[in-house]
């Protein structure tokens, strides 16, 4: 009877999982029309900004434009991976007559995606924790955290004003 239980719970834990991220992928050809054309501008935007605030040497600034090159090249392909293995287990999770087997070992893979996900941010962390003077990475973190500020005040607008897009 517990292990009957146990294996409902762990069933229902993956579809609340899927429901939940099911979301961020509903429609993943559609990239917005501020996109087109544009990808990557915003974040390039937010990058000279940044190195300007930092007051950056050019050797930072280099640093990390490197950093950051080949760290978004592995972000992509593990991303990319993961909404890969997001749509086989669905997939699988939407067949009456799936294998047990593949469904494991597909929700085992992607959390073997979502751990090498966290250590990427980790070690970016890490690495720029390196480039930068401790001044640089207090005012860093403060700028990051107005940039979080600023987005849950939006996101509240968002919800106290739905449909309407500011």
């Amino acid at each position: 009877m517990k292990t009957i239980f146990k294996r409902s719970m762990v069933y229902m834990s993956v579809v609340l999982m899927l429901l939940a991220a099911s979301t961020s992928y509903a429609m993943p050809d559609f990239k917005g029309p501020r996109s087109e054309g544009r990808e990557g501008e915003n974040h390039e935007k937010r990058f000279q900004d940044m190195t300007e605030k930092l007051d950056l040497s050019e050797g930072q600034r280099e640093q990390l434009k490197a950093h950051r090159d080949q760290q978004k090249a592995r972000m992509k392909e593990l991303k990319e991976e993961l909404r890969t293995n997001y749509k086989t287990l669905r997939k699988e999770l939407e067949n009456y007559d799936s294998d047990e087997r593949i469904v494991k070992g597909t929700a085992a893979k992607l959390k073997t995606i979502q751990a090498q996900l966290l250590d990427q941010k980790v070690d970016n962390f890490l690495a720029m924790r390196k480039i930068l003077t401790p001044e640089q990475f207090r005012k860093m973190s403060e700028l990051r955290e107005e940039r979080r500020e600023q987005w849950r005040e939006k996101m509240q607008s968002r919800k106290k004003h739905p449909g309407k897009r500011f």
